[in-house]
């Protein structure tokens, strides 16, 4: 049986990912603008407002209540992040203690460079961040195309560094 993988905010610019999770995961996405399933039948998808407490609780329900166990959380979740990562994540990660999360960040939230550990992760879990910088062609910037973004994302989850940056953050007067 395979372990499964939870990706929230999945079904944007992190899409291409679900579909690489496939040969070694059953793939759930959570999205908070999810209207319709998933076109890929092997994964699913489950609507989560994360800014409403009743969505939150009752998606963490529902995963808990699936006795597969969850190794991996992939997070790209906006501003306000930590309270929301706090309740929609620490509930998975009290519950599966073997669990990675791959917390990702904007080039903003990347300042420090070397981002804080959620002072509530539990010991038996392993945090990754991945910080999503920018790309300088020549005397121009831009930002990550999503390809590049779900490369750098799946680098993270293969490599099993703490720490990956897609692109690059500096010089940040550079940024576009």
């Amino acid at each position: 049986m395979k372990p499964r993988a939870v990706v929230i905010g999945g079904t944007g610019m992190l899409a291409g990912l679900l579909d690489r999770l496939l040969d070694s995961h059953n793939v759930i996405a959570l999205a908070r603008g999810l209207t319709h399933p998933w076109p890929t039948e092997p994964i699913t998808t489950v609507r989560c407002d994360y800014q409403n407490n009743a969505d939150v609780n009752d998606a963490v329900d529902r995963l808990i209540a699936d006795p597969r166990p969850i190794d991996l959380i992939v997070s790209w979740i906006h501003s306000p992040t930590e309270d929301v990562e706090r309740r929609l994540i620490q509930p998975l990660l009290a519950r599966y203690l073997k669990c990675r999360w791959v917390a990702i960040r904007s080039s903003a939230a990347s300042r420090p460079v070397h981002a804080a550990m959620p002072e509530w992760l539990p010991d038996t879990s392993t945090f990754v961040t991945v910080r999503l910088g920018f790309v300088i062609e020549g005397d121009r910037s831009r930002w990550l195309s999503d390809h590049e973004i779900v490369a750098g994302v799946a680098e993270a989850i293969l490599t099993g560094n703490d720490s990956v940056t897609v692109g690059t953050l500096d010089p940040w007067s550079r940024r576009p």
